[in-house]
């Protein structure tokens, strides 16, 4: 319990710094954050809450990027949270394929939203699109 409570103190305090604009701030604490969560991750009991620490600490560091249109390493952390979640699907006891869908709809939507995208961003969304939701991967196919 102990542990948890200090993942939330600091991902609080990510949090406002992130609302008064403190980026640097706020993204220390975010990394702080999405480590906690990985080194835990396999250890919780419950699946649901430990995915969704595992989620939040993510996308809160993706927001901030995506905040200061660092497009790639918004993607980047997107990326590396769908391998993690892909991952401790297949190795331990979780089931996270709703989760990774959940978080493709959201990514598809954020995507959209961005202006300019460069050639390099476009190139990995799509290698991210590809490799995590396309109909012939194995999280869409072992469902169908």
């Amino acid at each position: 319990m102990i542990v948890i409570n200090k993942w939330k103190e600091i991902t609080k305090a990510g949090n406002k710094a992130f609302e008064e604009g403190r980026d640097n701030t706020a993204k220390q604490l975010y990394l702080v954050a999405c480590h906690r969560a990985v080194k835990l991750y396999p250890h919780w009991l419950d699946g649901d809450s430990a995915t969704a620490v595992l989620v939040i600490s993510y996308q809160n560091l993706g927001d901030l990027y995506l905040r200061q249109s660092n497009h790639n390493g918004m993607l980047m952390v997107y990326r590396d949270l769908l391998n993690m979640l892909h991952n401790f699907d297949h190795n331990h006891r979780f089931n996270t394929d709703s989760t990774c869908q959940r978080i493709g709809t959201e990514l598809i939507a954020k995507f959209k939203d961005v202006n300019y995208k460069s050639i390099e961003t476009v190139k990995l969304f799509n290698e991210i699109l590809d490799k995590y939701f396309n109909p012939t991967n194995h999280l869409i196919k072992d469902h169908n």
